[in-house]
């Protein structure tokens, strides 16, 4: 590919296309805003879809190219992992048939946080070994305090849900649904238990009002 080797730092491949037995999926990339506005680029890289974390400047690209917009300025109190889901689903559902791009102003921090997240996601990667491959792609990546903060949370939660889906995790979640079912049980058997013994000492004192009426009777009788 004939591309100017100055804008090489500009933008960079992160993930080949590649084929994976019957299903293809497309590269993905990572740049600065100059290269999400320069079309010829684009079109060189063979780049359809295109994903902006940016808040300003306003980025529009025309109607041919798939385009999401994710709004947030880098601000360590700003929160990406929130937009996770979208951006990793956007990625995805594209890599399916274009190159994707994910670009910010400068393609260090924003930018680079999602795809770091994207990569600890697709390849179940800690945020270490993620953060070393992407930066030995592109080593001007320099995510900000509050972001690195939340990549280390989404590890975390990445943990938590590879917990989830192992069989031990599921056996033991089964196992405590059958022992809580198992003591509603009994609860419920020992509420009916007391509820006849109170019916039982019901019956227990009316058969004493009863067998005293007799003997009353009996005595008056007597008397009489």
């Amino acid at each position: 590919m004939n591309l100017d080797p100055n804008e090489l730092s500009k933008w960079n491949c992160i993930l080949e296309p590649k084929t994976n037995g019957i299903n293809t999926y497309s590269g993905l990339y990572i740049g600065d805003i100059d290269c999400a506005k320069d079309q010829y680029l684009l079109s060189k890289l063979q780049i359809r879809a295109v994903l902006s974390v940016i808040d300003f400047p306003e980025i529009n690209l025309p109607e041919s190219y798939i385009h999401s917009k994710i709004s947030i300025p880098d601000s360590e109190d700003q929160s990406l992992l929130d937009h996770f889901p979208l951006c990793f689903n956007f990625i995805d559902e594209n890599r399916k048939h274009t190159n994707v791009m994910v670009h910010c102003y400068a393609g260090i921090s924003r930018s680079a946080t999602v795809v770091l997240g994207y990569l600890m996601q697709h390849f179940e990667w800690s945020f270490d070994r993620a953060y070393q491959i992407l930066w030995c792609l592109r080593k001007q990546i320099l995510p900000n305090e509050g972001f690195i903060k939340q990549l280390r949370v989404y590890e975390q939660i990445l943990k938590k849900e590879d917990e989830i889906g192992k069989p031990d995790y599921k056996m033991e979640i089964s196992n405590s649904s059958q022992v809580t079912r198992q003591n509603q049980f009994l609860k419920q058997i020992e509420q009916e238990i007391e509820e006849r013994q109170r019916n039982l000492e019901k019956l227990k004192q009316k058969y004493k009002q009863i067998q005293n009426t007799k003997l009353i009777s009996q005595q008056s009788k007597t008397i009489l």
